[in-house]
């Protein structure tokens, strides 16, 4: 069975010829793209040309959103069924309080982001992989304790 994610761009693709702008599109599916807790905290404002404007709480969200912006590029691009973004621009936007971190729920398989769920034990979980000396390092670096281990997460789901 295939995701809505994949099925999506498919129908955007063969559908009706009155077609949706793309900045709707990556609106509609922000969630879907980036994951549950990102985007609580972020928000995909606008695409100008081919560039999209992404308002984030901090500095220091920007920052590490940054470092992850050609994999959200690929993401984007792919659903969208065609290059569309060709950058992305992410703002410090006050409004977006970086709230305390909800409650985790079950994050949907595929999703680029790990949520904030209590580490399962046994192997092959997050909590057993261990991550690159160099990843602990720059994991070290990120102040904010969520997006730190958001970072370390997605890094131990990459080496499985």
């Amino acid at each position: 069975m295939k995701a809505a994610g994949e099925i999506l761009p498919e129908l955007l693709r063969k559908g009706p010829q009155k077609q949706v702008p793309a900045e709707d599109l990556v609106r509609e599916a922000w969630e879907h793209l980036v994951g549950r807790q990102v985007a609580a905290r972020t928000q995909a404002f606008r695409l100008y040309r081919d560039i999209l404007t992404v308002h984030v709480p901090d500095k220091v969200w920007k920052r590490q959103l940054f470092r992850l912006e050609r994999q959200l590029l690929a993401r984007i691009n792919h659903f969208l069924g065609r290059n569309v973004v060709a950058s992305i621009d992410f703002r410090v936007d006050e409004k977006l309080i970086s709230p305390v971190a909800p409650q985790a729920e079950p994050e949907r398989q595929g999703n680029l982001f790990v949520p904030f769920a209590t580490p399962r034990k046994g192997p092959g979980h997050a909590s057993t992989v261990q991550v690159d000396p160099d990843v602990a390092r720059a994991a070290e670096s990120i102040a904010d304790p969520e997006l730190r281990e958001l970072f370390l997460r997605t890094s131990r789901r990459m080496m499985k």
